[in-house]
This record gives C-alpha cells, structure tokens and sequence, in this order.
C-alpha cells in the first residue's frame, strides 16, 4: 500500500462521523464482490500483478484494485471477465504507480443507507 498514493490518500483520510447515517452491508452485494475479487486475483496471477479489496468501515466504501500492472494482454474470455467487472463497477480509474506500473481501481457499492443523513 505504500507505493499506491490512492490506497494509501484512502487510509489516511480522517474518521466519517459514524452518527451522520446508518448503513446496511448488503450480504447479497458481498457475495458478489467477493467473485469480483477473485476474477481480479486471477488476473494478478496471470500478469504478476497484486489484486487489493479495501472495505473501509469508516467511510463505508469498498475498494477494488488490480495494480503493479507492467501490461494487460486479454484473450477471449478474460477480456468479457474483465468488461463485467467494469461493469459491476463504479467509479473506475487508472493510477500511476512507480516504475512504469499502473492500477485500475474501482468501487463497489457493498452499503446501503438504511437511513438519511442527518442535516
């Protein structure tokens, strides 16, 4: 995570005020975002490339990232495993890293608001 300045900005942001809502971690959304992680872990083996999930409870974000990407060369079925992630995805960019490498990072939207914030 310290050669990632995304992962890392994500981490080091202050504290959400757990008070402004309540949110639900949808079990059905997790399972899905489980598959997606593993689609992205098989990835990492076949580039030797890292694949990263962050939950981030204080924020209530899900992060998903194939990074230390030197280059992404799909066949076939690879590459429509890759389309549904996108799809599934939200949010989705690429990230510089060091020495040439690159990251695609996605969030997937694992909370609902149970209820509105507080304004």
């Amino acid at each position: 995570m310290e050669h990632d300045p995304y992962f890392s900005w994500k981490v080091s942001r202050p504290i959400h005020n757990a008070d402004d809502r309540i949110m639900f971690l949808n079990p059905a959304r997790l399972r899905v975002c489980n598959h997606l992680f593993s689609i992205l872990a098989y990835f990492a083996k076949e580039f030797i490339a890292k694949a990263s999930l962050l939950i981030d409870y204080d924020h209530f974000e899900c992060t998903l990232q194939l990074s230390c990407l030197h280059f992404v060369n799909f066949y076939d079925l690879e590459e429509s495993l890759f389309w549904f992630v996108l799809f599934c995805t939200e949010d989705i960019h690429i990230d510089a890293m060091a020495n040439g490498a690159f990251a695609f990072t996605m969030e997937f939207p694992l909370f609902e608001p149970l209820s509105p914030p507080n304004e």
